[in-house]
């Protein structure tokens, strides 16, 4: 169930607004006009070049919002939402460049809040935060440290959760439990089309969701157009979770990018490193990376998802790879697809790789490695000429031993010695999950972990508080909340670092404790927190049933009841020579 949050400063009507009618402020950098209200947040369309900070959280609901800045006069001053939350930001007008913002150019910084429970249906080149940050015709701004949670957005063209169009800076943005889909084609996690080749990357983004569009179809950006060498890299320490699906016929999907084409004959007009995607991957031409027309060069990246060769194949086009499905004349080097490979294509023609689908002869791949039981050998269609090096199948077991990857730069990566495949230096260990009842999940973690993502296959992204200390993670659970059998996944957020992979594990049916009354003058020492007894420090212990017959009885912190009968017990804690009890049932 998701958690259900307070509807915050509504209003039904916007109106011009004079300085006097902020907050505070005057609007120069040194002192931004303040937000406290809907109307006012909407009126920095009036000033598209001022500087605002936002005071609290704002309810859009109700509100007939128009965008911020236009082609004419684009925001180019700066919005800091002060880590607040713009709630039910809707809007199904199908309308054209829509989104909080319509353009973004150059100086714009747009940064620091959440946009939850968004829901827009509109028309071409839109984005929940930003319709366009920049193009063809302009260099974008920045947008950083925004969340987008919990939404939805439909776009015919050039569609995603951050902005539809983007030519500028997108840093540590992150999207979670959100539905991008698009009617046509360039449709992305983070920015549908990326186009101009001027100045701008995306880096230390997080995408958790599904989209879904006819074609060019990606996990971080649907499509990117470059006209300039790429020096440094264009898509950074970037991750990818969910489903990304390509609908139509031929349909180009990438886990990172779906098509990246070029202007004129630059031998790198991009440059990917660093990323990793744990989505499942659906459409004609798919690559795990990078989907068809790959120019330039991928590095250090990895696949673990499952990849699928849909029915929607186009018979000219049949190749599909882990890492990319096509290669013009780029280099792939320290890369690994550990993933599955699936053929429903229903035709034979279908050239499948688990490295690439298909390589031109000025290809060179170097240092890659693939699951030797993903379904598809290294490269689906070779060609004379092309160069590689140490391109090595793996059995899964084999994959948990870092002495079986020799990378270029092994400082970049790490592992769990016989638990996980490699992931980056500077990324989240992987959680562990101890227990997944239905009354409680919990695990073990890194003593630096932030933040905990759970997704239910049923109950989708579960908003209950997270315990984290000393090195463990823990979340109880209402009625309902999850149901016996279905499947919880988990990835976590150490400070600083790019998230973790997934571990998932299926929920068994738990005993749920419930408090009924202390016995003692001072229970303090015992608490209960799902189907767990807490005492207050290391005690000795005993749970008894009300016929006197010790249940369970030691030394320990904790006590998990999971699997007593239903009935009555007494939890006593003798701590420091003093025996302290309550009352509990499990139902």
């Amino acid at each position: 169930m998701k958690k259900i949050f307070p509807l915050i400063a509504a209003f039904s009507a916007a109106t011009a607004m004079s300085a006097t009618d902020f907050a505070g402020g005057d609007g120069s950098a040194a002192n931004p006009y303040q937000i406290t209200t809907a109307e006012q947040l909407q009126a920095m369309k009036d000033a598209p070049g001022s500087h605002y900070l936002m005071m609290n959280d704002i309810d859009l609901d109700g509100v007939k919002w128009t965008p911020i800045g236009s082609n004419d006069s684009p925001f180019t001053g700066t919005f800091n939402g002060g880590g607040y939350t713009i709630w039910n930001f809707t809007e199904d007008s199908g309308a054209n460049g829509f989104g909080l913002f319509a353009r973004c150019n150059d100086t714009g910084v747009i940064e620091n809040f959440v946009v939850a429970n968004a829901d827009l249906v509109l028309g071409n080149w839109v984005g929940i935060v930003c319709s366009t940050n920049g193009n063809w015709e302009r260099q974008g701004g920045t947008i950083r440290n925004v969340e987008v949670r919990d939404s939805y957005i439909n776009g015919a063209t050039s569609v995603a959760a951050i902005a539809g169009c983007c030519d500028g800076f997108v840093e540590n943005c992150v999207v979670i439990n959100t539905t991008v889909e698009c009617d046509g084609v360039s449709v992305g996690g983070i920015a549908g089309t990326c186009t101009g080749g001027k100045q701008g990357h995306f880096y230390d983004c997080v995408f958790s969701g599904n989209v879904t569009g006819s074609s060019i179809v990606g996990g971080i950006c649907g499509e990117e157009n470059l006209a300039a060498e790429a020096t440094v890299p264009l898509i950074k320490n970037c991750v990818v979770y969910g489903k990304i699906t390509g609908t139509g016929a031929g349909a180009n999907v990438g886990g990172i990018c779906a098509q990246d084409t070029w202007w004129d004959a630059n031998t790198n007009p991009h440059w990917y490193d660093n990323n990793c995607v744990f989505a499942d991957i659906r459409g004609g031409i798919i690559g795990g990376i990078n989907g068809n027309g790959q120019m330039g060069k991928t590095t250090n990246c990895y696949v673990t998802g499952e990849l699928t060769v849909t029915s929607s194949f186009d018979e000219g086009l049949p190749w599909n790879g882990g890492i990319s499905a096509t290669c013009y004349n780029p280099t792939l080097a320290d890369v690994y697809f550990g993933g599955k490979m699936v053929n429903q294509s229903g035709s034979t023609a279908a050239k499948i790789g688990a490295v690439l689908g298909r390589q031109w002869d000025t290809t060179t791949i170097r240092n890659a490695f693939f699951n030797d039981e993903c379904g598809a050998p290294a490269i689906g269609e070779t060609v004379v000429g092309m160069t590689m090096v140490n391109v090595t199948p793996l059995l899964p077991e084999q994959m948990t031993d870092m002495s079986n990857f020799t990378f270029s730069e092994p400082s970049r990566w790490q592992n769990v010695a016989g638990e996980t495949m490699p992931f980056f230096a500077n990324q989240t260990a992987p959680l562990k999950i101890t227990e997944a009842t239905t009354v409680s999940l919990n695990g073990t973690c890194s003593p630096d972990l932030e933040r905990v993502v759970i997704t239910g296959s049923i109950s989708e992204t579960l908003y209950n508080e997270v315990e984290i200390a000393d090195g463990k993670w823990s979340v109880d659970f209402d009625n309902d909340d999850v149901i016996e059998g279905e499947t919880l996944t988990v990835f976590g957020f150490d400070k600083n670092k790019m998230p973790s992979m997934v571990t998932s594990a299926k929920v068994v049916k738990g005993s749920q404790l419930g408090l009924i009354t202390s016995v003692a003058t001072d229970a303090s020492a015992i608490r209960v927190h799902g189907n767990k007894v807490v005492f207050g420090c290391d005690a000795e212990y005993a749970v008894t049933g009300l016929s006197g017959m010790t249940v369970m009885k030691g030394v320990a912190s904790e006590v998990t009841l999971d699997g007593l009968a239903a009935g009555c017990y007494i939890v006593t804690a003798t701590v420091n020579g003093t025996a302290t009890s309550v009352k509990a049932v499990v139902k």
